[in-house]
């Protein structure tokens, strides 16, 4: 919750035309102990101002996506892992593109940087790499063109 001192010098912030500044709150992600506090919360934030509106998110079969992660409460703890939209297409940077090699490479460095970051398991981790490994061959990059597994073990190691 937003403690008083914070809510008072908020309520009491004065705008003015000269010094505007703004913060925006894109994405938040708020635990509570139960539903109720969520809902306390929800409906306190979204009466402070009128042209603002926030939504809220529930779980469904014990699983959350936030941003890039999927969030799995069906386990003794929280197991997260890549999270991609139903609409993902799988659709990279193609070898031929007129991009530099370096570019290339990034993409494949942070691809492998994200699935390293984003899973909390191994078992998932493996489980992107393979996925990553099938999809950089198939979609006619870095791998399929003299670039080996070797090399996509090496970008991988050198982070």
């Amino acid at each position: 919750m937003i403690s008083p001192r914070k809510e008072q010098y908020f309520s009491q912030k004065k705008i003015r035309a000269e010094g505007f500044t703004r913060k925006k709150i894109d994405d938040t992600f708020c635990l509570f102990s139960n539903e109720e506090d969520a809902l306390m919360f929800f409906d306190y934030i979204n009466v402070r101002h009128p042209n603002i509106r926030f939504t809220m998110e529930r779980d469904i079969n014990n699983k959350l996506s936030f941003l890039d992660i999927l969030l799995d409460n069906s386990h003794p703890s929280i197991v997260t892992s890549v999270y991609r939209k139903k609409t993902f297409t799988g659709l990279l940077t193609n070898y031929f593109s007129f991009a530099p090699l370096n570019n290339k490479l990034g993409l494949v460095r942070t691809l492998l940087d994200r699935v390293y970051k984003i899973n909390n398991s191994w078992a998932g981790f493996h489980l992107y790499v393979k996925m990553l490994n099938f999809l950089l061959r198939t979609e006619k990059t870095i791998l399929l063109l003299g670039a080996s597994t070797r090399l996509f073990a090496g970008i991988f190691l050198r982070n």
